[in-house]
């Protein structure tokens, strides 16, 4: 298909056309790596941010819930499903600990 597309672009400003639409199909992929990399980064501040929860206080302590919900967000955005899911979980648990296991 790329080559029948090139020969109905003989003249040069058909060509210079078909590169600036490539280019501009390709400026999107960029702009989702970009923010790939930011979720990338905003994951590991929050799993440091867990962890030191965890070390300060207990693995089923209140006052993770919040931020193990906010990571599983986190990687749930960047397709991490089944890394969402264990952080859920855990979540969970510690909500019900905390709570009650019956409410």
């Amino acid at each position: 298909m790329a080559t029948q597309i090139l020969k109905m672009a003989a003249k040069p400003a058909d060509l210079a056309a078909l590169s600036l639409i490539a280019f501009a199909l390709l400026l999107p992929v960029s702009t989702y790596a970009a923010d790939f990399d930011k979720v990338g980064k905003s994951i590991t501040a929050q799993e440091q941010l867990v962890s030191s929860l965890v070390a300060t206080e207990n693995v089923f302590s209140q006052s993770l819930i919040e931020p193990l919900v906010h990571l599983a967000k986190l990687q749930k955005s960047a397709n991490r499903f089944s890394d969402a899911q264990l952080t859920i979980s855990k979540a969970i648990q510690a909500a019900r600990i905390a709570h009650g296991l019956y409410n």
